[in-house]
């Protein structure tokens, strides 16, 4: 099971970037988004190293977390789709 939950809606002090953290991760992780857009929502996916998606969805703030808990370990690719379909890919690994 998976679900998001918007932190809060604070831009980032360095523009231009995204910061997932913790990674290694164990149940969730952080997702910032700076300036990669500025409209929101930015749709996200994640897939395995098979290339299955596992979960997909979006983000309406610039900080959000992610929570994974029934996924396996291993290694998913998250990818951030911003409102002109630029794609940003992150890979985070899962460690239970």
């Amino acid at each position: 099971m998976q679900t998001t939950t918007s932190l809060d809606n604070e831009e980032l002090k360095n523009e231009n970037q995204i910061i997932i953290l913790p990674n290694p991760a164990n149940n969730e992780v952080n997702i910032s988004i700076s300036t990669m857009t500025k409209n929101f929502p930015v749709k996200y996916k994640v897939n395995n190293i098979m290339g299955e998606k596992i979960a997909f969805g979006v983000f309406s703030n610039y900080k959000n977390k992610l929570t994974y808990q029934s996924w396996t370990n291993g290694i998913y690719f998250i990818s951030l789709i911003d409102d002109n379909n630029k794609i940003s890919n992150h890979k985070v690994i899962i460690e239970h």
